[in-house]
This record gives structure tokens, sequence and C-alpha cells, in this order.
């Protein structure tokens, strides 16, 4: 890696782009809001989500220490508009912790812009702007704070060549398991859990997983039917089918574990009764023998349900009700996270700890659930 240090002689004007850039970021419904959680780095791109590494992590304490040097040691010969730069990256301390700690900024595109039929004032007249000019862009890639790496997107793993090595991983992975004797068809099993997306997955990979589906046959009976990973009388995995193997390979790499574990529930027994004595029941004063009055109805219970669907007020729908759906407040436990006080609308009449369900976000307050299984199930 190689850096070329940008000298700005107007460093006000930098300033104030690092502090609107913060107020993007931080201000209410801002880019910050975006994201889901802060969660430690498991080769996946599913959901909102800012991933954490530690600069000493073997995916990229290579690629760290390289960048690193290249920004201590810029190249400060020739013309920076000649520069080949594919990033750019924003140095600075802030006060974290009662201490000050290096924060660095990285934008994973040139900051150099050739602008196209582009004319400038001169005092006089409009000219052409024939040369490059310096422009920094209003988001973050990634955030190094200290010695900790928060990537806001997945173009991050680029900065820190981290292809290459989560391919290493996967391979001395795959050989683990194979060594193991639990796959039908070894060359097969080879050529696709290598392949594909599946090299990424293996950052995540469980080896007590592993070692139990191995060791444990009720548990891998159960782990079977749970993932419909198809066995051999022998009890090997099938792996001459590829879709079998994708989902043995998840399972391996906690995809197939991603469903949050209940740690707390209460039923919600509030929000509908309040819904239909503030709402519905006023609306039945009107004479339905009236022809305004059956117009009327309609305009505000039509205004209603305009409301409910503007503010996604699911928890109200008196028709997921009588279907069979509840809404619960709960805490929720994933491996690396955990979600406290959310509401989660789910058709189970009774919501238990360690129960598992997967849940898919309606807004900031409401999630749409659905069971998996229950608590020792």
């Amino acid at each position: 890696m190689i850096a070329f240090k940008i000298n700005v002689i107007t460093p006000d004007a930098v300033r104030d782009f690092v502090s609107g850039l913060a107020k993007t970021y931080r201000k209410e419904r801002g880019k910050l809001s975006e994201y889901e959680e802060v969660c430690a780095y498991d080769g996946n791109s599913i959901g909102r989500k800012i991933y954490r590494l530690e600069a000493s992590d073997p995916l990229i304490c290579e690629s760290c220490e390289k960048l690193e040097s290249a920004m201590e040691n810029p190249d400060m010969q020739g013309n920076a508009l000649e520069f080949p730069a594919n990033a750019y990256v924003l140095k600075g301390r802030v006060w974290e912790e009662e201490e000050n700690v290096d924060v660095k900024l990285f934008t994973l595109i040139s900051p150099f812009i050739l602008l196209k039929h582009a004319f400038a004032w001169d005092g006089e007249s409009f000219k052409a702007i024939p040369d490059k000019y310096l422009s920094l862009r209003g988001y973050v890639d990634v955030l190094m704070l200290d010695q900790t790496v928060y990537m806001f997107r997945m173009n991050g793993e680029k900065l820190f060549q981290m292809e290459r090595a989560y391919r290493t991983i996967c391979r001395n992975k795959v050989e683990d398991v194979i060594a193991d004797k639990i796959v039908s068809d070894i060359k097969t099993f080879r050529k696709i859990a290598t392949t594909g997306y599946n090299p990424r997955r293996f950052v995540a990979f469980n080896e007590s997983a592993l070692k139990r589906f191995k060791e444990d046959s009720d548990f891998k009976s159960r782990i079977a039917e749970k993932f419909d990973i198809e066995l051999t009388k022998e009890g090997e995995v099938e792996s001459s089918d590829e879709k079998n193997v994708n989902r043995f390979v998840k399972f391996l790499c906690k995809r197939g574990m991603i469903d949050p574990v209940v740690t707390a529930a209460k039923r919600d027994t509030v929000s509908t009764t309040a819904y239909l004595l503030s709402n519905v029941l006023p609306l039945l004063a009107f004479d339905f023998t009236q022809y305004p009055d059956v117009i009327q109805f309609i305009v505000i219970f039509g205004f209603l349900a305009v409301l409910c669907l503007l503010h996604r007020r699911i928890d109200s729908n008196l028709c997921l009700e009588l279907a069979g759906y509840r809404l619960y407040q709960c805490s929720m436990q994933r491996k690396n996270s955990s979600k406290n006080n959310v509401m989660v609308l789910i058709r189970k009449k009774q919501l238990n700890v360690n129960d598992e369900m997967k849940i898919h976000k309606i807004n900031d307050e409401l999630y749409i659930g659905e069971f998996v299984r229950p608590a020792n199930g």
C-alpha cells in the first residue's frame, strides 16, 4: 500500500466538514439510525449492521500494519492529482474515556474529481475548469477508533484485503471437517464448501458445533431435522448434493443459529383495548339508518385506517388479533448481540423464556415474529 499526504491550507473548512459529517450521522433519523446493531464481523452481509473487528484480528492484522505504515510514511513525490487514489482517510484525535485516542475515517472512493462541462467564475466571466479538484464525500465506509475497526459498509473488506484471509481460513476449516469423516463425498464437499459465498461464511466457523455434531448422535439427528440436512445410512452428511452442503456449511458457520432466543417476555394486553376504546367505540354513536351518518363513518374510519398504515400500527390491527397474533414486550439474545424491551407481534398465545423465533423489523419500535421452536425443544 502507498499513501499520499494532502495538505489543505484552509483547515477550518475541513473541521467544518467533519463537524457536518458528525451531525449527518448522529442527528435524529440520521445515517446511524439506518443500522440495527453493532456486532462482531462474521463474514455475512445480512441486515443493516455495523461490523466490528480488532486490528489484531487475523483477518486484518497484516493489512492494518501495512496501512498504518503507509500512512506514517506517505509518498510525497509528484503531483497529488496524478496519484492513483482509490480511497482517502481523514485522521484526527477524539476524547474517549478521559484520554485522546486516534480516529481515522476511511471513504473508499478517489477524492479527486474532474467535472465535465463545469465553469467557474473568475471575477469577470465563466471559464472551464480543466483540472481535477478535491471532493470529500458525505459518508464514511470504515471508522478506525484506536485499534478497533468499524465497517459501515461491506466494501471495507477491500480496504483490508480480507478476501484472501477468509479463503485461507475456509480451506483450513474444510480440511478439519473432512478429517472428522462426517461427509460422504470428500471431493464434492471440498469443491462446494470452498466456492461461491461459502468461504466468507467460515469466518464464523463454530468448532464446538462441529465437535458435538460428530460425537452426539441425538444432536446430529435433531440438527439434521431442524435444518433439513440429509444424512446417509451411515450417519454422514450427504455431500454430493450442493444444496445439502450449503445447508450444512450454514449450520457450521452459525448462519443456522441466528434465531434469537427469548430471555424475557411480557404480553401486551393494553394496545388493542386502548385502540378500541379511544377510536372504534365512539364511532358506534353514528346513526347508521341515516345516509349522511354512514358517509361520515366511512370517511372517519377510512382516515383512521390510513393513519394506521402510515404509522405502521400493526399492533392495533384487529384482524391480526382475531387471527391469533399477540403482542409481547421482549428481551432477546443472540450469540453476539441482544435486544431489550422491543415489541414483537407473533402468532402465539404464550411466549416463554428460551423460546426461539425469527424476527423481521417493521420499524424502530415493532418486529414481526415467527416462532421456530420451544424452549428445550
